[in-house]
């Protein structure tokens, strides 16, 4: 009987019977009891996909290497996340603010594409609505003074 039968996660019913078993067990060769516990290969998720890659060593540096790029891409994506945190704070005005960007905003370059420059069009109507916005909020500013 294998000790896969006897012992329990949940229980320590197959503790006992291990217990019971040791003199039984005294006469086996210590490879005999350390293989009975043994589940079969690629009997679970983590070590059907582990299992080649912990015997072959040749994997090692390149997993590595790969786990070496991840982290200094991390460290790169938090150390920009920053300092894009840092410059939008000590700016005084938002970067996007839409008297800031009033003049310029149909000039930039939005798509990667635009042949008959579609994007490039000045929209009165938002013009105005963002204006008329603008000035309400502004008011609103000057209320709460």
């Amino acid at each position: 009987m294998n000790a896969a039968g006897m012992w329990s996660r949940t229980s320590t019913a197959g503790l006992k019977r291990w217990i019971g078993r040791l003199p039984q067990l005294r006469n086996l060769h210590w490879t005999q009891i350390v293989n009975e516990n043994l589940q079969p290969l690629k009997d679970t998720p983590r070590r059907s996909l582990v299992s080649r890659f912990l015997r072959k060593a040749e994997i090692y540096p390149m997993a590595a290497l790969g786990a070496g790029v991840v982290g200094m891409l991390m460290y790169g994506v938090a150390n920009y996340a920053e300092n894009v945190r840092r410059f939008l704070r000590r700016a005084s005005t938002a970067p996007f603010d839409w008297e800031q960007i009033r003049d310029s905003y149909y000039k930039r370059h939005t798509t990667l594409l635009d042949p008959d420059g579609s994007t490039h069009k000045r929209l009165e109507m938002m013009e105005q609505l963002k204006d008329a916005m603008l000035d309400a909020s502004k008011k609103e500013y000057m209320k709460s003074m």
